[in-house]
């Protein structure tokens, strides 16, 4: 509720999220704060089926620990093996469960689009799982990567906080390379839109 109530917080495109798993929603990834405007946006039966997939290196407290049990978060070590995480995203997906899958895979050093890896793409054809793109633009701002959060630009900021989801990406066997070729240019396109009603109000 508290991310949900934040001024400026503008959510379009919840009718191309499928009411049931299983699912990846797939954000660009601009700041920590991203899954939790990301959760906050979605309607409460979709919160009820999501779980994540973490880095083990955020959560080795006993608080960490016992929030990522919470939140249905998986901590798996993606640098000692990758096969980890994907067999995590597969068992919550076989569970018809939803996945929140950043396929950037770390957060942006300056706000803009980066490369996508494959795993997105992986699951979604292995898992008849569609991926829903979503676009995330206002939050690098508030807390870039390698400096703090700050408060101070939360509620002075000019532009608004903007998450908006688009048409699901189906992936077909084998086709890994075009489907996170597709699913990058969807998230593209959102920004391109909000750019083009932009320019449409001005």
């Amino acid at each position: 509720m508290l991310f949900k109530i934040t001024p400026g917080f503008r959510i379009e495109g919840l009718h191309h999220i499928p009411k049931r798993g299983p699912c990846l929603i797939s954000p660009n990834h601009q700041s920590f704060l991203d899954p939790f405007f990301v959760a906050a946006a979605l309607p409460f039966g979709t919160i009820r089926q999501l779980f994540f997939v973490g880095a083990t290196e955020y959560f080795e407290s006993a608080f960490a620990r016992w929030f990522a049990r919470s939140v249905n978060l998986i901590p798996v070590d993606p640098d000692a093996n990758l096969v980890t995480a994907m067999q995590a995203g597969a068992a919550g997906l076989r569970m018809k469960k939803i996945l929140i899958l950043f396929p950037e895979g770390e957060r942006s050093i300056d706000g803009e689009l980066k490369k996508f890896r494959k795993g997105a793409s992986i699951l979604s054809a292995h898992l008849d799982a569609p991926i829903v793109p979503v676009a995330i633009d206002g939050l690098y701002e508030l807390w870039p990567r390698g400096r703090p959060f700050s408060w101070a630009t939360l509620f002075s900021r000019s532009r608004p906080i903007r998450i908006e989801f688009g048409p699901p990406v189906s992936v077909g066997r084998g086709a890994y390379v075009e489907g996170t070729a597709a699913l990058r240019s969807g998230i593209l396109a959102l920004f391109e839109r909000d750019k083009t009603a932009v320019a449409g109000r001005t």
